[in-house]
């Protein structure tokens, strides 16, 4: 439902209502507002850049739908994002580098769409403060970053399966907690597996279907 505290709306929840057409632009207006939750719906077309004025979002949950194109680069508008879920959607394009400025980032899921295209640089530096991370299942190309090392707040699983990453699997992965699962199947990836820390433990189903 629609909750409002000193007549602004600061959270928008109706998930599974079966809600059709495109996303209004003037969500964007809701000056207020802090979460945004319109997961398995039927809403489709791109996401308007105005909906990133909503600069007070803390979450926005639009997994489920049937949206396409790209994250507009107004994303970085959204200081205060903590969840940003938009999984199970149609989008294309390359995650964008201005996703980074979305330092407060907890969890972060965009598997199961068509993103292509490398990973943004400084996306582990600048994400660190991510708990949950789930990319699997898009066309996301180029080598894992170093830097992927460096989300040390990570818990469960890293799941980077089913994309078009190439080279060589990073050691610095080895640095991530024990505690979570890295599942790196089904890419393009090539050379040995580093036996440090994390991928020491990670098993073999966690590098099936790679060269």
């Amino acid at each position: 439902g629609v909750t409002c505290k000193k007549e602004k709306v600061v959270s928008l929840s109706l998930p599974n209502r079966k809600l059709s057409g495109i996303l209004p632009a003037d969500l964007g207006n809701l000056s207020a507002l802090r979460h945004l939750n319109l997961e398995n719906n039927k809403l489709f077309g791109n996401l308007p850049s105005d909906l990133f004025n909503a600069k007070e979002l803390v979450s926005m949950i639009l997994a489920g739908n049937s949206l396409s194109g790209l994250i507009p680069h107004q994303i970085e508008n959204l200081n205060h994002l903590r969840t940003l879920d938009l999984s199970h959607n149609s989008f294309n394009d390359s995650i964008p580098s201005s996703i980074v400025q979305c330092k407060k980032l907890k969890i972060l899921f965009l598997n199961n769409n068509s993103f292509s295209g490398p990973l943004p640089d400084g996306f582990g530096t600048s994400l660190a403060n991510l708990q949950r991370l789930n990319l699997s299942s898009n066309r996301i190309t180029g080598s894992i970053n170093g830097d992927m090392g460096n989300l040390l707040n990570l818990r469960e699983t890293l799941d980077m399966s089913h994309n078009l990453f190439n080279g060589t699997i990073p050691e610095s992965l080895g640095k991530l907690p024990m505690t979570v699962y890295i599942d790196l199947s089904y890419n393009n990836l090539s050379g040995p597996i580093p036996h440090v820390g994390t991928l020491f433990n990670a098993g073999p189903t966690a590098f099936i279907g790679n060269r």
